[in-house]
């Protein structure tokens, strides 16, 4: 079964229902919607007439691909198109243009075409040829973690229908029963993840083009075998003495969905792993002793040879303080903004965290830490807009953007954010509501917090205050992203669309953008 796993924020526009206007003039928008491949009429599609960017009234296609809209007031607008299966119209398709309605005016005509979006099938074989059932197929968006899954079928096939146009990545990860690998000598050997055409990671990968309406047959993935490595070590409690029965746990630290695998320590604490891998890994366990939490974790690389002395040191968790400080402009009387202040791995995808809020003062505290490397994320709460996140000090050191590791004789950690961030404005050509988003061009820096974002207004206009001084990449989006689908989108492809802005403290930076396609 195909499943999406981006995620995606919905946000519910009410439409108004045109009742008519004043004077009884029935004003009207009317049109059609037709695939661009053969012409057919699509029925069930949402038009949607937009006036600043806000949905103002609401249509559906019928049977003949036709729509029609009574009643409507004086104005401009705009208009959208959607369709599930099929790509909206291109910005510059005439019916994507602003128009105007006019008291005793001729009719609007829109007429639409829509190209549907295309399939991508192909095959799972081992390196002998034979179909492999069971194996986790992934096509994903190129440079992205964000895409569809499906699972091969009995005789190795997969399927993937209403893919949107783009460039993607395709890999394939063993599952069910599969036969082993011929052995080569005393190495022992296993199926690894494989990149399409054959290759083992996504940086290599061959790119697949999906374009409007086309079928992909035939993209088949043969898996290749790897030499598969030991992991060995022990786990000692608090005192250092070996810890039996506990539950060690390994996962890939740098795939999603990670590979995991489980050993139980023995009676002299030791644990075993057997066919890992060559790749990044993140070893770790977690258990209770009399009623106290316990964990541990480490980040081995495994290239080439079996890694022993893994040893993980039982720890009981301890707190984290520090305190968030608010560079004010001068005569400010209002509160300061609270702050969700959070703890998460220094990379892959996060298996502990704490988090703690801030009080009235400014201060927080996360409980439940245990010893180990972090990255810190602060997400501020109402008014924070008013600020740019500036520096994250643990005692002297700057950690801002950095791993660092923490330990129960950690010092304070202090936030501060400043009032002071430069403004970056301009004009969006042919904006109809599009989505202005600033992205750092400091790879260390491309975080849900660094990203700022805004709406151009009815003259095409948009203002962003407060920006981190910096170098940013600048776009127009068709959209309004969040901060995750914007992080999502970002890709090397897209950089040479960017308009690039330097932002500095204090001042006004313009830059006029014109709507980038997504993928």
């Amino acid at each position: 079964m195909m499943t999406k796993f981006v995620c995606v924020l919905l946000a519910a526009v009410p439409a108004v229902v045109a009742q008519g206007v004043a004077q009884g003039v029935a004003q009207v928008i009317e049109g059609t919607v037709s695939n661009s491949l053969g012409g057919a009429p699509i029925d069930g599609a949402s038009v949607s007439i937009e006036q600043g960017g806000k949905a103002t009234y609401q249509a559906t296609t019928d049977a003949a691909g036709a729509f029609r809209i009574e009643g409507v007031k004086d104005g401009s607008y705009t208009a959208r198109f959607s369709k599930r299966g099929f790509q909206p119209p291109a910005r510059d398709a005439a019916a994507r243009k602003p128009f105007r309605v006019a008291a005793g005016g001729d009719p609007v005509r829109l007429r639409v075409q829509m190209a549907p979006n295309g399939r991508v099938s192909g095959r799972v074989l081992d390196g002998d040829g034979r179909p492999v059932a069971g194996a986790a197929i992934e096509l994903l968006f190129a440079n992205s973690f964000a895409g569809n899954t499906d699972t091969s079928k009995e005789d190795g096939s997969f399927s993937f229908a209403n893919v949107e146009p783009g460039s993607y990545t395709l890999n394939a990860r063993p599952g069910g029963k599969i036969k082993p690998p011929v052995q080569m000598g005393d190495q022992v050997r296993g199926w690894a993840r494989t990149y399409y055409p054959g290759v083992l990671d996504q940086p290599g990968a061959a790119r697949i083009m999906v374009r409007p309406g086309a079928e992909l047959p035939g993209p088949d993935i043969r898996l290749i075998a790897v030499p598969m490595h030991a992991v060995r070590g022990r786990v000692l409690d608090p005192k250092g003495d070996p810890a039996a029965g506990i539950n060690v746990k390994l996962a890939a630290a740098d795939e999603y969905p990670a590979e995991e695998a489980q050993s139980v320590s023995d009676e002299d604490g030791r644990f075993e792993f057997q066919g890992v891998r060559d790749g990044s890994w993140r070893l770790f366990v977690e258990t209770a002793a009399g009623g106290v939490k316990l964990q541990a974790f480490t980040l081995p690389g495994m290239l080439g040879h079996d890694l022993d002395h893994q040893d993980l040191p039982l720890r009981p968790p301890f707190t984290l303080r520090g305190r968030v400080e608010f560079q004010a402009p001068a005569g400010f009387q209002g509160k300061q903004p609270l702050v969700s202040v959070t703890l998460a791995p220094p990379s892959g995808w996060g298996l502990t965290h704490g988090n703690g809020n801030t009080d009235q003062a400014g201060n927080f505290k996360i409980d439940g830490v245990f010893e180990g490397a972090y990255r810190v994320m602060a997400i501020g709460g109402e008014g924070i807009g008013s600020y740019y996140l500036a520096s994250m000090m643990l005692g002297e050191r700057e950690v801002l953007a950095q791993s660092f590791e923490l330990a129960p004789n950690s010092l304070p950690l202090r936030i501060v954010y400043r009032s002071n961030g430069g403004t970056v404005r301009g004009t969006v050509e042919d904006c109809a509501g599009a989505g202005v988003v600033l992205v750092p061009q400091d790879p260390g820096l491309r975080r849900f917090e660094f990203i700022r974002r805004a709406t151009c207004n009815e003259g095409g206009r948009y203002e962003i205050p407060q920006v981190r001084p910096g170098d940013y990449a600048a776009f127009a989006f068709d959209d309004a992203p969040d901060a995750l689908d914007a992080l999502l989108r970002f890709t090397q492809a897209l950089v040479t669309q960017a308009v690039n802005v330097t932002v500095r403290p204090g001042e006004a930076v313009s830059a006029d953008l014109k709507v980038t396609a997504v993928n």
